[in-house]
């Protein structure tokens, strides 16, 4: 509990996360004010070394917080905050520790739920999911991967998702609407999903989805609508399905998993 006197602002660090993308390090902070006194300090972000890779001016009103994210250069997977400002900050808070865990894979996951994908996804041990309102870019930053089933809004400009079934919304539909039902897809296998998936699939339902140019089809109808998608450019990338599980057998597949598996693999990859 923080306890707060008219004499001290109160201003501790209340969250501190870091995330890697190779040689880089995303770190996301909070500091609060818990106090009623104006709060001025700096925060840094620190190696263990004594080394400062980032440091921000804080001001805070009585009774606010403030969030912030940088990008930092390191190949330390334990990095330290610190918060200065005289007698302001709290002793048991001004000093914050944060490490990346070894092969954990923090998975975002919102809109539709599906409980046979949600378990899919828990099926994998390194897998670390977390429910979430429709990501800014922020959230979607915290995330190796955001998947968003059923989106009705454009994507973020930057972060790693698995999107299913888009709605018009979206700016991801090119307006047709595939062959129903779907007779003989067609699959385009190559890396990064060289073991993508083999098998018959049933699509009772699909949509047509927009291609840019470098976009990767993993799977179009026989008219050559794509109905599954690689997008990769600078800052975003997504694996884009043009139908739901509801109008698919895809999820009751054996080939389901092994699609999984490589698209939580293809999420360890940076498109920073």
């Amino acid at each position: 509990m923080h306890c707060t006197d008219e004499n001290h602002a109160n201003t501790g660090i209340s969250a501190f996360e870091i995330r890697r993308y190779e040689d880089r390090v995303l770190v996301f902070a909070e500091v609060n004010n818990f106090g009623n006194m104006f709060f001025q300090g700096i925060f840094s972000v620190m190696e263990k070394q004594g080394n400062c890779l980032w440091k921000v001016d804080i001001m805070l009103p009585p009774g606010q917080k403030e969030a912030f994210s940088c990008v930092v250069s390191t190949r330390m997977n334990m990095l330290g905050a610190v918060l200065t400002g005289g007698p302001d900050t709290l002793d048991v808070d001004n000093e914050a520790y944060a490490s990346i865990p070894d092969g954990l894979i923090r998975v975002g996951y919102t809109g539709r739920r599906d409980l046979r994908l949600q378990t899919s996804l828990g099926l994998f041990p390194r897998v670390d999911m977390t429910f979430v309102n429709y990501p800014d870019i922020n959230q979607a930053q915290r995330f190796d991967l955001v998947v968003i089933n059923n989106p009705v809004r454009p994507l973020p400009v930057k972060g790693r998702f698995l999107v299913i079934d888009p709605g018009p919304g979206s700016g991801l539909l090119s307006g047709t609407t595939a062959v129903s039902p779907i007779p003989e897809p067609v699959f385009g296998i190559g890396p990064p999903f060289s073991r993508f998936w083999t098998g018959d699939i049933d699509i009772r339902q699909a949509k047509g989805l927009m291609q840019e140019s470098g976009d990767l089809v993993l799977l179009a109808d026989v008219d050559g609508n794509a109905l599954i998608i690689l997008r990769e450019s600078p800052g975003l990338c997504a694996v884009i399905l043009g139908f739901s599980m509801k109008d698919s057998d895809f999820e009751k597949k054996y080939g389901f998993l092994t699609f999984i598996d490589d698209v939580l693999k293809w999420a360890g990859q940076s498109c920073l």
